[in-house]
């Protein structure tokens, strides 16, 4: 595979993901309430990120979206949604959890005991037609330069 070629792949590929995070987004907006709203927005999110991660292809191993096909005034929305998905959704940072274990011994038995503060996976939720106009600026903007990498892939 020539490295243009790869380089296409993982570009339609973050193009594919944002569209998937998009239309789970505006899903969640048709069916309202449900138990399912929960994990498909987490879902959302964490589709949402994955092309700012890092990519392995054949050629190269470090693929990663640039941040450059983000609207400016959603940068910050941007960054708070990749946190929440390192930090919440795709992993369990302990951090966040301010976890704390005890171990007593009751009748010669060890008793363990944990506490954490409960961290509150859907706190975007509210911020949903943000989120939504952020995906759909970017992928704007993705598709404007589809069109360039279109031109210069060579059989």
């Amino acid at each position: 595979m020539k490295k243009n070629h790869e380089e296409f792949l993982h570009f339609v590929t973050c193009l594919g993901r944002l569209n998937g995070a998009l239309k789970i987004l505006q899903d969640i907006k048709v069916v309202g309430d449900s138990p399912l709203v929960g994990p498909a927005f987490r879902f959302a999110l964490v589709e949402y990120a994955t092309p700012y991660t890092t990519s392995e292809g054949s050629i190269r191993k470090d693929y990663r979206l640039k941040t450059s096909f983000v609207p400016g005034n959603f940068l910050k929305l941007h960054k708070r949604l990749l946190d929440a998905r390192n930090k919440i959704h795709a992993h369990a940072d302990l951090t966040l959890m301010e976890a704390k274990l005890s171990v007593t011994k009751m009748r010669g038995a060890p008793v363990v005991k944990i506490t954490s503060r409960n961290t509150d996976e859907l706190k975007e939720l509210s911020n949903i037609d943000e989120i939504i106009s952020l995906i759909e600026g970017t992928i704007r903007n993705l598709y404007n330069e589809l069109d360039v990498r279109v031109n210069t892939l060579q059989p």
